[in-house]
């Protein structure tokens, strides 16, 4: 990247996450503010769970520009910015915080977005229209793919998760907000009542971390237990591309998805809110999955 030199007045992005060190999220915001030209730079920063609670605090002290929000720490800065986009507010979680036009600290969710039109570019949004769906997960990321499932007129989610009363909070708060929807924890350890829950179900998400590298044997699914084929598999891991969950799925004749679109497009919706206008990502798509898979082939 040829990069102009840094100033007094470079403004600074980043991610904040436990772990963060593995995040393309630098890579991929540092080649975009370099085609556009603008004096930016983006850098990871490791943030534990029990330091969280004073991002807002720092990102004032030292003037930061804006911050993308990884694992495990959504829902904590959920309750800490003072303003919250109408997507934050109602999935109950943040990926990026920045500033609003009066100096508070703002918090929105471009995850939504990022699942969304991942989809929507494949021609595979319009499958949630009154589908059957499951969701492996419960944390931050699950909160934004179950909007986005809302939004688009799901019938039924089923919420799999190992920690039981996570789903439940899951499935409540959503009920709330989208009564016409049913919304059903399945516990995780039931298989047959996993079986029969995938046996119905139109598209499947993983918003787990099973099957992420380093751990690539792992699947968030039991040995044997699939959804039908022609249904969707969505994996938002992208490292590796092909996860056993998805290898497995495409085995059974399904339709599968990885994470790194919905990785580029909720980072590049990120990046348009924080400067308030629009990057043009549509036209840097493919040049930005062969940087990212050039990046993940060395890795």
């Amino acid at each position: 990247m040829n990069r102009g030199p840094i100033s007094g007045v470079t403004r600074v992005l980043g991610v904040i996450g436990d772990p963060v060190e593995h995040s393309l999220s630098p890579l991929l915001h540092n080649f975009v503010l370099d085609k556009l030209n603008l004096d930016y730079r983006y850098l990871p920063f490791h943030v534990r769970a029990d330091q969280a609670g004073s991002v807002g605090e720092a990102m004032r002290t030292l003037g930061l520009a804006g911050l993308n929000v990884t694992i495990p720490h959504k829902e904590t800065l959920y309750g800490q910015v003072e303003v919250l986009s109408d997507e934050a507010d109602a999935v109950g979680a943040v990926n990026t915080v920045g500033w609003d036009d009066t100096g508070r600290l703002a918090g929105h969710n471009t995850d939504v977005a990022g699942f969304e039109k991942s989809l929507e570019i494949r021609g595979l949004l319009s499958r949630l229209e009154g589908a059957n769906t499951v969701v492996l997960g419960a944390g931050g990321a699950a909160r934004a793919v179950l909007y986005a499932m809302a939004r688009n007129g799901v019938s039924r989610v089923s919420i799999v998760n190992r920690t039981q009363s996570r789903a439940e909070d899951l499935a409540g708060w959503f009920s709330y907000r989208f009564p016409s929807i049913t919304l059903e924890v399945v516990p995780v350890g039931e298989t047959r009542d996993l079986a029969n829950t995938l046996a119905d179900t139109s598209v499947t998400v993983n918003v787990t971390p099973r099957g992420m590298a380093p751990r690539v044997g792992e699947s968030p699914l039991p040995d044997g237990v699939l959804p039908p084929e022609g249904s969707v598999v969505y994996d938002t891991i992208y490292t590796p591309a092909r996860t056993r969950l998805l290898e497995c799925a495409e085995q059974a004749g399904c339709e599968t998805v990885n994470g790194l679109d919905m990785l580029i497009i909720q980072g590049m919706e990120s990046l348009e809110w924080w400067l308030g206008r629009k990057v043009g990502w549509q036209g840097m798509l493919d040049e930005l999955r062969r940087l990212l898979n050039e990046s993940l082939n060395q890795q």
